[in-house]
């Protein structure tokens, strides 16, 4: 006996696949484009430390 997966829960049949592939891929290269966006953050937030501080602190030199 096989168990459905998830996705062949909400489609309702079993997946070919063809299909599960393509859902896979669309799924990867959202999670690709979110740590993508990430890690960008990260380097934005490192080289720009100072710029997102009070100004009350900023001339205290903290």
């Amino acid at each position: 006996m096989r168990l459905p997966t998830a996705i062949e829960a909400r489609a309702g049949h079993r997946l070919t696949p063809a299909e599960a592939v393509a859902i896979a891929s669309g799924r990867e290269r959202s999670l690709s484009r979110l740590l993508a966006a990430y890690i960008v953050a990260g380097i934005a937030f490192m080289l720009l430390p100072r710029t997102f501080r009070p100004a009350q602190e900023q001339e205290q030199g903290y």
